[in-house]
């Protein structure tokens, strides 16, 4: 098959076994526009890829590719996850479902001890009964990754999940991601504008460019996450190598 025929896949593949998502060469045309261009990346299982980039320039559009909710112009994208969990920028959640019913429409087989942990650590058991008319935006931000991860995927994506919580609430989720991603491997995709993010949660962390998006630098942190402190010299020298990628 020619390089300029795209393939998206669930298939099991020789050349990214040890993978849950691999990225090569793909790219993403809006008519004759390209929107991104020659992305490679991959994605193991317990592993976080963050994704850095100016607004607008199709971060969310390679998260929606990986979900498999885009197809890519040419390339190869395989995402070899049994199952995809996607948060939205938007909650979307199930207007006429309850909090507690948001997460239990997405398993058939339904654990009420899961649920109320896992709205417990997202601050919502005291609304469980609410409708998502009755939440604020971080409330239905927060009922929606609580959802996602309710869903036990092991590939989890991730757009700007954090932008509408204060900063003790983002601690938190921070580190329920981190607690959960230890237990579990799930492989994380992470689209933010926050370097802090990135840096608190990523093994990787990767810096778009303007339209059309190509990848112009990259970074691997190699600190256990739980040992990181965002203040130490070290991951100040991270933090001063992303500012200077993101001006570019």
């Amino acid at each position: 098959m020619s390089s300029s025929t795209p393939i998206t896949t669930n298939a099991k593949n020789s050349t990214s076994v040890s993978r849950v998502l691999t990225l090569a060469g793909v790219s993403k045309k809006r008519g004759a526009a390209f929107v991104l261009k020659n992305i490679d990346l991959g994605l193991e299982p317990g592993k976080t890829l963050a994704i850095l980039g100016p607004s607008g320039c199709g971060k969310t559009t390679l998260l929606q590719m990986m979900a498999g909710l885009e197809t890519a112009t040419s390339g190869t994208l395989v995402n070899d996850a049994e199952k995809t969990a996607y948060v939205f920028q938007e909650d979307r959640l199930v207007p006429w479902a309850t909090v507690y019913g948001n997460l239990a429409l997405v398993r058939k087989k339904n654990d009420a001890q899961k649920i109320a942990g896992l709205l417990a650590a997202v601050g919502l058991d005291g609304v469980k009964t609410q409708l998502p008319a009755a939440l604020s935006g971080g409330m239905k931000q927060r009922c929606a990754l609580a959802r996602a991860l309710y869903f036990e995927a092991p590939l989890l994506l991730l757009d700007e999940p954090f932008r509408s919580q204060d900063l003790g609430m983002r601690k938190n989720l921070v580190q329920q991601l981190k607690d959960i991603q230890q237990a579990e491997k799930t492989a994380i995709a992470l689209v933010t504008h926050d370097l802090e993010d990135a840096l608190e949660l990523a093994d990787d962390i990767v810096v778009l460019s303007g339209k059309p998006a190509q990848v112009i630098g990259r970074l691997s942190i190699g600190i256990e996450k739980e040992e990181r402190d965002l203040s130490s010299p070290r991951m100040q020298g991270f933090r001063w190598q992303l500012e200077g990628m993101l001006v570019l």
